[in-house]
C-alpha cells in the first residue's frame, strides 16, 4: 500500500486536476492537489468508504494545514487530526450518505407514483373504451325506442281506425235491422 501511496503522490506532480481518485485492489486513493510546487494530500480508503467524505475531510486537512498557527502548534493540530478523523470515521456524521439515502427514497416514491400513473391510465383507457361503447349503446337503444313508439302510434291509429269502422259497422247493422222490422224505407 505505502509504494501505491508513493506513485499516486508521485503521478500527483503530473496531474492538472485539483482532486482525484485512484483505484487500487482494495482501496481508494483520494488525492487532493494543493497547487504546482505545493505539497499534495493523500486519503486512503477502502471501496465501500464514500468519495464525498473522503474529499472533506481533505477539504477540512487542507485548511488546518495552510494555517501557520496551527502546524506551529503540533498538540493543537494532532487533536484537530483526531476530532477530524473521528467525525469523518463516524456514520453518524455522514450528511452524503443520509442525503443519498433520501434522494433513494424519493427516487423509490417517484417511480411507484409513475408506476401507478402508468397503471391508471390504462384505467383510463379502459374507461373512455367502455364510455365509447356505452354512448354508442346509448344511441342504439334510442334508436329502437324511436321505432318502437313509431310503431306503437302506428298500430293505435289503425286500432282506433279499426274501432271506428267497427262502430260504424255495427250501428249499420243495427239500423238496418231495426228499418227492415218497421219498414223505415217505405
Amino acid at each position: 500500500m505505502k509504494a501505491t501511496a508513493r506513485q499516486v503522490l508521485q503521478g500527483a506532480s503530473r496531474t492538472t486536476a485539483s482532486r482525484a481518485t485512484f483505484h487500487s485492489a482494495d482501496n481508494l486513493f483520494n488525492l487532493q492537489s494543493l497547487g504546482e510546487g505545493k505539497p499534495a494530500l493523500l486519503c486512503v480508503t477502502n471501496q465501500a468508504f464514500p468519495r464525498l467524505t473522503a474529499f472533506y475531510f481533505l477539504d477540512t486537512l487542507q485548511s488546518l494545514v495552510s494555517s501557520a498557527a496551527m502546524v506551529r502548534d503540533r498538540m493543537r493540530l494532532d487533536a484537530e487530526l483526531r476530532r477530524l478523523a473521528e467525525k469523518c470515521s463516524d456514520p453518524k456524521n455522514d450528511k452524503f450518505g443520509k442525503l443519498r439515502d433520501e434522494i433513494d427514497q424519493v427516487k423509490n416514491t417517484m417511480l411507484d407514483n409513475v408506476d401507478r400513473v402508468v397503471e391508471r391510465q390504462g384505467h383510463v383507457e379502459d374507461l373512455v373504451g367502455k364510455t365509447s361503447d356505452l354512448r354508442q349503446a346509448t344511441k342504439n337503444f334510442q334508436l329502437g325506442a324511436t321505432e318502437i313508439k313509431k310503431a306503437s302510434n302506428s298500430r293505435r291509429i289503425w286500432l282506433t281506425v279499426g274501432v271506428v269502422v267497427m262502430v260504424i259497422v255495427i250501428l249499420a247493422v243495427i239500423i238496418l235491422v231495426i228499418c227492415s222490422k218497421e219498414g223505415c224505407w217505405k
